[in-house]
């Protein structure tokens, strides 16, 4: 006899649909109200679409139309799961992370808006273990300030809440504010024991900003001969 059909043991009927992203491929499909609520908090991320946007009345009546099973969700449950979301993907990351076996390189960078309101972006890069260069945003958030010792502090905890140690190099501005918390990391680092060569390699300056102080310097002088 033949097995058993694989799809029949969930339960329920089952359709054939095409797969998305490859119209060539068939495979089964049955229709599932969690399934569909993620897809359409997929969808709102990365269309950047407004959360009102599943109450639109032209929405709600294209769905009646092509899947009326499925309860389209009101703006705050779509919130909701739009976070959950996000908290699932951090913890694919984290995972992800934590199975690298190599080293870890950051980025961060800090800036005012216009509201003057401070915030600040930490990115890893590294090698996975199949020798593929991957860059993940670790964080992004509001900043006390622009002191070297909160950006310090703020990058501290975020690796804290990732449970990164194995930092190899951190590249920055040439701020004087950036020095500050580059010493604050070294002793955070050395304290743990988990810094390489006592953090002598740790300090990397962003090379495009010193690309653009030379530009800088040398367009003045024109200017001055001018």
């Amino acid at each position: 006899k033949c097995k058993v059909y694989q799809a029949k043991l969930s339960g329920g009927q089952t359709q054939l649909a095409f797969q998305y992203g490859d119209e060539n491929k068939l495979s089964t499909w049955k229709f599932d109200q969690n399934d569909s609520r993620k897809a359409l908090a997929h969808m709102l991320v990365v269309d950047e679409l407004p959360f009102s946007f599943v109450e639109g009345a032209g929405f709600r009546y294209y769905n009646t139309v092509t899947q009326p099973l499925f309860k389209v969700p009101c703006r705050s449950t779509s919130t909701t799961d739009v976070y959950q979301l996000f908290v699932d993907e951090k913890e694919k990351i984290r995972e992800f992370i934590k199975k690298n076996i190599g080293r870890i390189c950051l980025t961060t960078d800090t800036w005012t808006s216009k509201q003057q309101s401070c915030y600040m972006c930490l990115t890893a890069h590294f090698i996975d273990n199949e020798w593929k260069l991957k860059k993940k945003v670790l964080c992004f958030s509001s900043q006390e300030s622009h002191r070297g010792v909160d950006i310090g502090k703020m990058v501290e905890k975020c690796l804290m809440e990732w449970e990164i140690e194995n930092v190899l190099t951190i590249s920055v501005d040439n701020a004087s504010a950036n020095d500050v918390a580059i010493d604050f990391l070294k002793k955070s680092f050395q304290n743990s024991n988990k810094c390489l060569l006592n953090g002598k390699c740790m300090h990397i300056r962003c090379v495009a900003h010193i690309l653009n102080l030379v530009v800088q310097d040398g367009i003045k002088k024109l200017i001055r001969r001018l």
